[in-house]
């Protein structure tokens, strides 16, 4: 190379390097616009606890520095995501701040092609199909999270900064770069306790290097003590994340582990993970990480190969350990996909060798899929974990209730993307390359726009059926700090959204035969004869959100405040008391085919005379119903026919408390899962003297 020469080389190259670093940040740029812009289609919380949980450790950061949830201390460990998203949670309105939290994890998640970029530019990738491969790491419908309050979008790009650092580590050891991957591990599992995993993976991965280039023990024998440093890191990690309690989640040691459900789960988990990626990339990932090991171009190929693969089955194995057979997990596993995105890439720059293996591999994946039933999979609560499924779901609905047509819709067009890439591989390699890229990053941005379609239809509804349309509507009513009274047949998602939504409810009181809808600190109550509540010995006072999902409240000495969809706000006027409680009566004017009504006097021991009014009708087209109503010394039944409306009251009569039995005949199942006897507004007490002398035994 000539004197003149050199320098233009040396010119072009930063040049190049230059519009790459460009290319790069505008990726990241854009990337985090439309994420920010798609999270607002997220209308509010949904899954649950989760969301809950990150969201009032952020808030109680925010606001005292401590990581507390209902005024406990949290025993939570993977703080990252809150104390990043903490500063939100100050500008003012839940609204705002909501949104403003799916910003910073937005821009978060954006920041992962910057890792895929360097660890492609590591493996010798060209530029331009390393940021073809940063680009394809936004594409995932996996950041349909970064609208959620979880900690995904915050751990999702220090997971690939600590494979990339990884295997730079094992590429060319030295201590800096070796504590550069420690810090990234540690930020990681501050994240997600789940990739402490990162660390023995990175020293697996690096006893096959060193097996493979036949230097195990020579390297232990000379470095023993960093084996052994390692060695004690590992174990600290395990012994602070999965081998004890995670805060709210159950430990490793404390998961049952059957094999045939392993098994099981891990082929789900895998087969809906590979389908999110239009199934193209990953046999030539296979075929790349085999090349990898097999005739490695350098060090740090075989490093990424050892990485990769330990990486895949350990994050394949959590979640399939902890998951269900029935359910995908690929929220804990779509962090895999840009490493086998740059295995692809390492077969595809090699020429597409094995070709036939390559075809073969499709045709079997093709038909896994043709012969798993994606939209039985995808069925109910099969969705919850996974953005693919909510795809199918949505696609599922627009097909009004075809799950075969969605299912033979999603397996076509797998199949075509990857038989076309197939046939252009065996004529032109380097078109195929891209054929294969497109088509895969094609796939993937299709399941995220029906992912997200999914999510917005779901967020709306649970938005509307427990929160309205003014969600933070008990904080607009400046009521000061209230309690919300839980009460039986609660629902988990109705209660947490009023918490998440109004910040002024700060407490959770729960009466007698209430769940916890959590494992967070809860306050139980007890009802004294008079109908009294107590709360740790002591009188409830003061505001309180009385929960009215599955059970209609009457209260005394309180003032109603305003109601939401399903809970209703008082304030006490001394101690609140109860004096119906209708358990079975639900908010939206159905009775359960079972109920309870339960009446408390307004003095202790005092006398109960009076009748509880029923407003009840049967939708045409229904079973005749029949109602009948028990207690310790009376009861009586009413007949209704279909399509009627009929009011009619149960005399009752006792001294202290009563319990009414109702029972009704079922007439349907609502779509979430409730029996129901007949349309019913809630029932109510009005005394009456006259009641007492009624006969024991009536039929209407």
């Amino acid at each position: 190379m000539s004197s003149i020469t050199a320098p233009l080389v040396v010119a072009r190259e930063r040049s190049a390097a230059r519009v790459a670093t460009i290319a790069l940040a505008a990726i990241v740029v854009v990337s985090a616009a439309l994420r920010t812009w798609a999270a607002t289609k997220h209308h509010g919380p949904a899954y649950f606890p989760d969301e809950y949980i990150y969201t009032e450790l952020s808030r109680s950061l925010a606001a005292t520095g401590h990581p507390d949830i209902r005024g406990a201390a949290s025993h939570f460990a993977p703080l990252l995501a809150p104390i990043l998203t903490a500063p939100a949670w100050l500008a003012g309105s839940v609204a705002t701040d909501y949104h403003l939290a799916q910003a910073i994890d937005s821009l978060c998640a954006s920041l992962a092609a910057v890792p895929v970029y360097v660890l492609a530019r590591t493996l010798r990738i060209s530029r331009v199909l390393s940021l073809a491969a940063a680009a394809l790491a936004l594409a995932l419908p996996g950041l349909l999270y970064t609208g959620f309050m979880l900690s995904e979008p915050v751990a999702y790009p220090l997971v690939l900064a600590t494979v990339c650092t990884g295997v730079r580590a094992i590429d060319r050891p030295s201590v800096r770069r070796v504590a550069l991957f420690l810090v990234f591990v540690g930020l990681a599992s501050f994240a997600r306790l789940q990739f402490a995993v990162l660390l023995p993976c990175f020293i697996v991965a690096l006893g096959l290097v060193l097996a493979r280039e036949r230097r195990l023990r020579s390297t232990l024998r000379t470095h023993w003590r960093a084996a052994a440093g390692l060695a004690v890191a590992t174990a600290a990690l395990a012994a602070a994340g999965p081998g004890r309690s995670t805060g709210y989640y159950p430990s490793f040691l404390h998961v049952g582990f059957h094999p045939t459900n392993v098994l099981s789960s891990l082929a789900l988990n895998s087969l809906v993970l590979v389908m999110g990626t239009g199934l193209v990339l990953v046999p030539g990932a296979l075929l790349g990480a085999v090349s990898a090991f097999e005739r490695p171009r350098g060090r740090a190929e075989l490093a990424f190969g050892a990485l990769a693969v330990t990486v895949t089955l350990a994050l394949l194995l959590q979640a399939s350990i902890y998951g269900d057979t029935n359910l995908a997990q690929t929220r804990y596993t779509f962090y895999l996909v840009p490493l086998w995105a740059l295995a692809f890439l390492l077969y595809a720059d090699r020429g597409w060798p094995r070709r036939r293996f390559f075809a073969l591999l499709i045709v079997g994946l093709v038909t896994v899929t043709l012969a798993t039933p994606l939209t039985t999979v995808a069925f109910g609560h099969g969705k919850v974990h996974s953005p693919e499924l909510f795809a199918i779901g949505r696609l599922e609905d627009l097909f009004h209730g075809n799950a075969g047509a969605a299912s033979s819709l999603v397996v076509v067009v797998l199949a075509g993307v990857s038989l076309v890439v197939v046939a252009i591989s065996f004529v032109k390699p380097r078109v195929a390359t891209i054929a294969a890229l497109v088509g895969a990053a094609g796939v993937m941005v299709a399941f995220s726009l029906g992912a997200y379609s999914f999510d917005a239809r779901n967020t709306t509804n649970v938005r509307n059926d427990f929160s309205g349309p003014t969600p933070s509507w008990v904080d607009d009513l400046h009521a000061g700090p209230a309690k919300m009274v839980l009460t039986p047949d609660d629902l988990v998602a109705d209660s947490l959204e009023q918490l998440f939504w109004n910040r002024s409810v700060d407490r959770v009181v729960l009466l007698p035969g209430t769940a916890p809808v959590d494992t967070l600190p809860v306050e139980h109550s007890r009802i004294l004869s008079d109908g009294t509540v107590l709360v740790a010995g002591k009188p409830l006072t003061g505001a309180a959100l009385v929960d009215q999902y599955g059970t209609s409240v009457q209260v005394r000495n309180a003032v109603r405040l305003g109601s939401g969809p399903t809970s209703t706000l008082y304030r006490a006027h001394g101690s609140l008391a109860v004096r119906l409680l209708a358990i079975g009566q639900y908010h939206d004017q159905w009775l359960a085919s079972r109920a309870v009504v339960a009446l408390w006097p307004a003095t202790s021991g005092g006398r109960l005379a009076g009748r509880v009014v029923f407003r009840v009708g049967v939708p045409a087209g229904a079973h005749p119903v029949v109602l009948r109503f028990r207690t310790r010394v009376s009861h009586m039944s009413v007949s209704l026919a279909p399509g009627s409306d009929r009011t009619f009251s149960v005399p009752v009569c006792a001294t202290g408390t009563l319990t009414l039995l109702v029972q009704g005949t079922t007439t349907g199942e609502l779509q979430d899962g409730r029996l129901v006897s007949v349309r019913s507004l809630p029932p109510r007490f009005v005394a009456d003297p006259a009641a007492c002398p009624a006969s024991p035994s009536k039929s209407a």
